[in-house]
């Protein structure tokens, strides 16, 4: 024979009236318990918000450090190209 400690439950015994007071209690009880988790929804969603705009941020923030370096490199580029040419003697001119 096992002991079983003794859990505390809701359920009342059949027969048992609940009083003007007790129903009070347990409606204020539940309007309390429905203001938290509405309280905690939009808390959630306020986040998420949050959240999504950040994403979005560092999408935006990548995309212009990406085309940043893109053009540095093509300006790089042409600089470089532009160096070569003058390095280059110039082609002699025909003669007619």
């Amino acid at each position: 024979e096992q002991e079983v400690p003794f859990v505390a439950t809701a359920i009342r015994k059949k027969g048992k009236k609940r009083t003007p007071e007790e129903m009070k209690a347990d409606e204020e009880e539940k309007a309390k318990k429905k203001a938290k988790r509405a309280e905690d929804k939009e808390k959630r969603e306020k986040e998420a918000l949050i959240a999504a705009a950040e994403r979005k941020e560092k999408k935006r923030l990548e995309a212009i450090e990406k085309i940043e370096k893109r053009a540095a490199e093509v300006i790089e580029k042409e600089t470089n190209r532009g160096e070569r040419d003058v390095e280059r003697k110039p082609k002699r001119q025909l003669t007619a």
